[in-house]
């Protein structure tokens, strides 16, 4: 888990399967994490020295593991639902309804 007042965690998953779909709105609030193991990697030289030594243990475990690391790490999510792709303008639903507040904040608000 890393700190945040939702209690948010960043996980696995056995649903592989939903990272094909276009809209991933299938989570209580968590983030699944297509490639765990990819970002472990990544960020074992912040890991706390028993749990590097102990990686391949949790790899190849069904058991839920929380990992401690030496320092707090800062982690930022966000959230488009315009962006360019392939040089391309790409739009995406808002399934948060997002757009509006932004919208209010730079054109003020049509009431």
């Amino acid at each position: 888990m890393f700190p945040n007042k939702y209690t948010v965690y960043l996980h696995d998953t056995d649903n592989k399967s939903l990272f094909a779909q276009r809209y991933r709105v299938y989570s209580s609030g968590c983030m699944r994490l297509e490639q765990p193991f990819e970002l472990l990697e990544v960020l074992k030289p912040r890991l706390k020295p028993y749990d590097v030594k102990n990686i391949d243990t949790y790899r190849n475990s069904l058991t839920t593991r929380t990992l401690n690391f030496t320092e707090k790490l800062p982690i930022y999510t966000t959230y488009f639902t315009v962006f360019k792709r392939d040089g391309l303008i790409s739009f995406r639903k808002d399934i948060y309804g997002y757009d509006r507040f932004i919208q209010e904040s730079v054109f003020g608000s049509n009431q």
